[in-house]
């Protein structure tokens, strides 16, 4: 696969469980325990994908979206939370992230939507 993940989330055990994850499906994976950590591993490092928390203590979830589609216009961001609500959902939708997850997460459609998300654009490029 070769494809690079940016995990953005507050939650150590979060972070850690969705890095074991992805990387044994063959993803490159790096992590940001939040916002500003965030915007400065893409900028140093890229990413194809972020996986974004939306509860952080420095940054909401939707500020981090906002930098990171001024900087990235196109990054895909798949948003996770495990407060989250309707009205919230579709902001981030408006405001870019591809699709939402709540916590706990449903791994399996995590994958698949990843899996779609990266197809889709590889097909476009």
């Amino acid at each position: 696969m070769g494809n690079s993940i940016l995990i953005v989330d507050d939650e150590e055990d979060t972070r850690r469980s969705l890095t074991d994850l992805l990387s044994q499906q063959g993803y490159t994976v790096n992590t940001a325990s939040d916002g500003h950590r965030a915007v400065t591993a893409l900028e140093e490092g890229g990413a194809d994908l972020v996986i974004l928390d939306l509860n952080m203590p420095d940054m909401t979830g939707l500020s981090v979206l906002r930098r990171l589609q001024g900087r990235r216009p196109g990054l895909p961001v798949i948003a996770i939370s495990a407060y989250a609500s309707k009205e919230m959902k579709l902001e981030l939708l408006q405001e870019g992230a591809r699709s939402f997850f709540p916590k706990p997460i449903d791994i399996d459609a995590l994958l698949e939507e990843i899996s779609s998300i990266l197809k889709r654009d590889e097909e476009k490029k």
